[in-house]
């Protein structure tokens, strides 16, 4: 959980999330440019941080990500920033070594004054590449490494009993955050006293549990959400910048694993949406006016347990200037709304 002392946000802990989704035809120097503008922004505007997301390979899809390894993108935001917290949202452990990875956080918090968060994650079969791994022998790996990584950062030793460099204490608890979802997972991030973030993917229903196994194995750090968000100074307004970007969210998410998890658990029809408003339901995506995004956003944070949010402003084919309207007009209008709902949250 974020102490006092290293808060340096605006009115609540609201941050940006960002995939790293673009579309095919929009080049990568482009695309990383336009990121760094939101992320100045965003710090600009009070954002307690950002949530940076790893992803690889080219696909040949509508869209894609285009980060690989957060740190190198981290390293440059530091010298744009100057208290936006910066994360990795999230990095795949099973692709790193523990290690190296105590080496780079220690690093990049030396370099940026503390304010460098690690998100941890399993990643999908996709971001594994040729990795053959069943769920359960990711799972494990996971857990196995993690553990060590603790070990790592609380001690500051290597497994050879070096003292690992540079020497910037870290401590686990304002620093870690675990997104997983099977009981064993969650416990031990429980057990290891790290914070734990659920992504934008699921429906909040789908998402409370794993908030309440969380809390209720001993979990007493921030529980952080994210949703899909775009405010707009009109309701017409919002759905107009989404209309195009929602669709191929839609296309993409009803073949991925989570919705097809929830429609085996019955809480998403097995029906094609048919419409843009159902399309919207389907994601939870959080379109209209200030009030309009605040009630959805409401329901959310009541639904889950989250005392914590991140809203995701870009998806694939928007505008930029309709993503940096929903950043300014969600601190201005939004959050200052929802910030009562995530303190009742608290543990």
């Amino acid at each position: 959980m974020i102490t006092q002392e290293q808060d340096r946000s605006g009115p609540g802990p609201f941050g940006l999330m960002h995939q790293m989704w673009a579309p095919a035809d929009q080049s990568d120097s482009a695309f990383f440019r336009t990121t760094l503008e939101d992320v100045v922004l965003a710090d600009q505007l009070g954002y307690d941080s950002v949530w940076i997301a790893e992803h690889h390979y080219v696909r040949g899809k509508a869209f894609y990500a285009r980060l690989p390894h957060i740190e190198i993108f981290i390293a440059r935001l530091i010298s744009e920033t100057s208290r936006i917290r910066l994360a990795t949202g999230i990095k795949l452990l099973i692709l790193d070594d523990p290690e190296h990875i105590a080496e780079k956080v220690r690093l990049l918090n030396l370099l940026s004054d503390g304010r460098v968060i690690l998100g941890l994650g399993q990643g999908s079969p996709d971001e594994l590449g040729v990795r053959d791994l069943t769920s359960d022998e990711k799972r494990l790996m996971f857990r196995t490494r993690l553990e060590e990584l603790v070990g790592y950062l609380d001690g500051g030793l290597a497994a050879n009993g070096l003292a690992l460099t540079p020497d910037y204490p870290i401590k686990i608890a304002e620093t870690v955050w675990v997104g997983v979802r099977d009981d064993v997972s969650v416990a031990q991030a429980a057990r290891l006293g790290t914070n734990f973030i659920v992504g934008e993917a699921e429906l909040g229903a789908r998402q409370a549990p794993y908030i309440t196994n969380y809390r209720g194995a001993g979990g007493v750090g921030e529980a952080r959400g994210a949703r899909l968000v775009c405010v707009g100074e009109t309701y017409e307004r919002a759905l107009a910048d989404v209309r195009v970007p929602a669709h191929q969210l839609n296309d993409a998410f009803s073949k991925g694993k989570y919705q097809k998890e929830m429609v085996e658990l019955g809480m998403m029809s097995a029906d094609a949406a048919l419409d843009e408003h159902e399309i919207l339901g389907r994601l939870e995506y959080a379109v209209g006016a200030p009030d309009d995004v605040t009630e959805q956003l409401y329901d959310y944070i009541t639904t889950t347990g989250v005392n914590a949010l991140n809203i995701m402003v870009h998806a694939p084919g928007i505008s930029q200037e309709s993503a940096q309207r929903s950043l300014q007009l969600f601190m201005s209008e939004v959050a200052p709304a929802l910030v009562s709902a995530l303190a009742k949250n608290d543990p």
